[in-house]
């Protein structure tokens, strides 16, 4: 009978090891270029099958590329009034964007204004507002929505708006209860602060993941490659090696792809800043891809792209949702005294992401993720939230 229980054993410890490396790989993927860089360099330390490879990037990708930082709402803005205005009107664009607080609002009045208009519907659009109610109007403009019941809401009523006041807001109106969520539903989409993805100042400790060409050419810039070369005074350690070339092949794969999906999406943008950013909808992309959201997320998390339109981080070519989903399933996976619904809110606000308590409960039950409440009293194990056991990639 000791036999049986040996085998029982073996495959329990096998399904452990690889379980261990799967989350290794998944790791791999979310590491933005400089903490993986590091993770190669001391696993090629602690690894005597693997050696140092550096390939050589294409001719025309500068070294002070790879170093460039997040973009700051500046450098975006000024990227795109130097294409669009004449030296004497640039100056100006250059005066009312510098003087754009730290949320991209406009507070002073002695711009010019025809100037401050082509502006405010710059990318992100909403920009140089004077105010939120102000940037939620032209957002609602550039989707060719003043006609619609949510350009009154925000205009005529945005105090009631504010305070959801919903039963005046259906008298005032004159809409049923339908129709008016409708329109708030809609007014959700928009962004109320156009800075909020956008760094307020440089951060020298990023790297550019990606590189595209104006001709849709992918190049990964990664600097350091391990190469697997047996060694024969060694018996451990080669299978190691083997399975971390893979997961970094699949890493490239995978951030091709999505490179690839976004200037197809986005090429009229790279080449002549003539069209707004055109995001990607995640779940599509993620099906088309044959891959998990949750992979896609950890793919483009904390990434740089750099464009001929300048330098971004990969997320903003990608609507929302998925992120947020990816948040709450993590901060609920990694929680140690079960987080309410409000406390989700608020953590979500802190990345730039507003959304009505019930907007989260929603989300959270979408996710099958139990009330906090039942999360207390462990019904059900927090396990049951952590995606590793159903990654595709």
């Amino acid at each position: 009978m000791a036999k049986p229980k040996l085998n029982l054993k073996l495959r329990g410890e096998t399904k452990l090891a690889m379980t261990h490396l799967m989350s290794q790989a998944l790791k791999i993927l979310q590491m933005p270029l400089l903490e993986l860089e590091a993770f190669i360099e001391q696993e090629i330390l602690d690894n005597p099958h693997l050696t140092r490879d550096y390939p050589q990037l294409p001719p025309n990708v500068f070294i002070e590329n790879l170093e460039s930082p997040a973009p700051s709402l500046y450098s975006h803005l000024l990227h795109q009034a130097e294409r669009r205005f004449s030296k004497n009107d640039l100056e100006k664009a250059k005066e009312i964007i510098g003087n754009l607080n730290e949320k991209g609002f406009y507070l002073e009045n002695n711009g010019d204004p025809s100037i401050l208009k082509i502006i405010q519907h710059f990318d992100p659009v909403g920009v140089a507002a004077s105010c939120v109610q102000n940037s939620l109007l032209i957002q609602l403009e550039e989707r060719m929505q003043k006609d619609h019941l949510a350009y009154r809401v925000i205009e005529n009523h945005y105090d009631l708006f504010l305070h959801q006041r919903l039963k005046e807001l259906q008298k005032k109106l004159f809409c049923n209860e339908k129709t008016l969520r409708e329109s708030l539903a809609l007014i959700r989409t928009l962004t109320p602060s156009p800075a909020s993805h956008f760094s307020t100042a440089p951060s020298p400790q990023k790297k550019c993941d990606i590189s595209i060409d104006e001709e849709g050419n992918i190049q990964l810039l990664l600097t350091l490659v391990p190469k697997i070369e047996k060694s024969p005074l060694y018996k451990g350690h080669f299978e190691r090696a083997k399975w971390l070339v893979r997961s970094l092949e699949k890493r490239r794969e995978l951030l091709t792809k999505i490179g690839e999906e976004i200037y197809k999406a986005n090429r009229s943008f790279f080449i002549s800043m003539t069209k707004k950013i055109t995001p990607l909808k995640a779940k599509e992309l993620a099906d088309r891809l044959s891959v998990h959201e949750s992979t896609l997320s950890r793919a483009i998390k904390d990434k740089l792209i750099d464009t001929p339109a300048g330098v971004f981080p990969i997320r903003l070519f990608f609507n929302h949702h998925v992120m947020t989903r990816q948040l709450i399933r993590d901060w609920v996976a990694n929680e140690e005294n079960p987080l309410t619904d409000e406390a989700l809110r608020k953590k979500l606000e802190k990345e730039g992401i507003v959304l009505s308590r019930r907007m989260v409960t929603k989300l959270r039950k979408s996710l099958s993720i139990p009330s906090s409440s039942q999360r207390r009293c462990g019904r059900r194990e927090l396990r049951e939230y952590s995606e590793y056991g159903n990654e595709k990639f």
